[in-house]
């Protein structure tokens, strides 16, 4: 039996709308529902013309002719009161009468009277009617893929095959054995086998018209159909096994949806099914997966914003799994690093902020780092050395980036400027440089290795323009060469050494 709306939040049942209508019952089914086994001629009759999906306003016409059917085999029956010959008698009748050729997909009631064709569900239903109309004592009975009678008489039960003219206690008559498999395909599963059938009341084979149909319905791609059949089926059985097969339609239906790329209409749909069912546990599933596979959906297309707010949706209904948590971190990642690219950081770090309550503190610290990273590298690129410095500063000191981001963004500024400096020939300068970077970030020791290195290159520089004075016998120009090196870099061992040399030479 269908419930009242669920706990869901009002997000979700504006969400669920559009698929609202499809779990309301045929009216006339809900009385039916309440009823217990055995159902009256009256109540068979009106279920099974129902479940054949005949409307409410074409029910009482349809009765009619099956009660003038009933009339005229009560009349043929005449004064016979054993209950065996009134039981075969009622198969003799309808064979006769009524059904005129076996088809697998002729399930309904009002099939049979229109055409005179019938399976076995619609047989078994029909010859339930007639049998309890001349007082007997009659069941279903339900295999793996197929149903028939039972007739309860004084002292034993007999089987009635109702597909077959000869199917009155079947396994006695040499005819049925012949006819009935090669008629209707199906094999007979005798008394003894119990482990194969289950016998039914009236309302469960009246369901099986019901689950036949949505064989058909689904079969022709009409999923939606086969929901509202559920729907029927579930509120008149009412147990567990209908409630199963209802949700199995739900899943079906949600199936195509995805399959036809509609994850918006997936959602909808279960969250119309959990509002009408509960939250049964499959369609908790089901509702998890249509929304993840929606925000997949749209950021596989990398429209991230709409991905998050199908995410955001989801996680406010209760729906949110590990997998959506993994998406929710990637399309937001994607997003903001989208943004800074472009060198928009006011909006990236607005998304952040925005988003911070669907990414958590940990995601929005570390996508609040990255722009701030991403920032301080187009400062690096862009700005000139002092204010790349302050630049680097400022955000140490907001916190947009740690210390150690700031520390190796310090290092490129220095080391950029060092390059710059001595891309002039200022080997010394440049040196400088380096060491005053060194002393502000050490970082990796980069910056005090090129302080060592552009040192080295003013005394190679130096050295070699002294030698080839010296060489050239120029000894006062060299000793003065490597005099001026000297005042820039007093105490310097190669171009000390060379002073000596210079001045040895001019007798010094």
């Amino acid at each position: 039996m269908l419930v009242a709306l669920s706990a869901l939040p009002p997000s979700a049942r504006l969400y669920a709308q559009s698929y609202d209508a499809l779990f309301l019952p045929a009216p006339d089914f809900v009385g039916l529902g309440a009823k217990s086994d055995p159902l009256s001629v009256r109540d068979l009759e009106t279920a099974s013309l129902l479940a054949s999906g005949v409307k409410s306003e074409g029910v009482t016409a349809y009765m009619a002719r099956i009660d003038a059917y009933l009339a005229e085999l009560a009349t043929a029956m005449g004064p016979t009161t054993d209950p065996a010959a009134r039981a075969e008698g009622a198969l003799t009748f309808l064979h006769k009468r009524i059904m005129r050729a076996y088809r697998a997909d002729a399930t309904t009631i009002d099939g049979i009277l229109d055409t005179g064709l019938y399976n076995c569900v619609s047989s078994a239903v029909l010859y339930m009617i007639a049998a309890q109309s001349l007082g007997l004592d009659v069941q279903g009975v339900q295999t793996s893929d197929h149903a028939f009678c039972v007739v309860h008489l004084p002292g034993r039960d007999v089987d009635v095959e109702t597909t077959n003219p000869e199917g009155y206690d079947p396994g006695t008559k040499r005819a049925f054995t012949d006819s009935f498999g090669r008629v209707t395909g199906f094999a007979y599963v005798p008394p003894g086998d119990y482990s194969r059938r289950r016998t039914i009341g009236g309302k469960a084979l009246i369901g099986l018209i019901l689950s036949n149909r949505v064989v058909l319905a689904e079969g022709a791609g009409n999923y939606s159909a086969s929901i509202g059949l559920g729907v029927d089926y579930d509120e008149l059985e009412r147990d567990a096994s209908a409630r199963s097969f209802l949700v199995d339609r739900v899943n079906n239906l949600a199936a195509d949806l995805v399959q036809r790329g509609d994850y918006a209409g997936a959602g909808r749909l279960a969250a119309a099914a959990r509002a009408a069912l509960g939250d049964e546990r499959r369609l908790v599933e089901l509702a998890q997966k249509a929304a993840y596979m929606g925000a997949a959906a749209l950021a596989q297309s990398e429209r991230w914003p709409e991905a998050l707010d199908e995410a955001e949706r989801a996680r406010a209904e209760g729906l949110g799994t590990p997998e959506l948590s993994s998406l929710i971190a990637a399309a937001l990642n994607n997003e903001v690093v989208a943004l800074a690219q472009k060198g928009d950081f006011p909006e990236a770090r607005r998304v952040i902020e925005a988003r911070s309550s669907l990414a958590g503190p940990e995601l929005a610290a570390s996508l609040s780092e990255k722009v701030g990273e991403s920032e301080l590298a187009l400062a690096i690129q862009s700005l000139p050395f002092k204010d790349a410095l302050d630049a680097a500063q400022r955000e140490l000191a907001s916190g947009a980036v740690s210390r150690p981001a700031w520390e190796r963004a310090t290092d490129v500024i220095y080391l950029n400027e060092a390059n710059r400096v001595a891309r002039t020939g200022d080997w010394l300068g440049a040196s400088a440089i380096a060491a005053q970077g060194a002393d502000v970030a050490p970082g990796d020791g980069s910056l005090a290795a090129a302080a060592r290195s552009y040192k080295a290159n003013f005394v190679a520089l130096s050295h070699n323009a002294f030698a080839e004075l010296y060489n050239s016998r120029r000894f006062a120009q060299a000793r003065d060469s490597v005099n001026a090196a000297l005042a820039r870099l007093p105490g310097d061992p190669t171009l000390l050494q060379d002073l000596g040399l210079a001045n040895k030479a001019l007798g010094q």
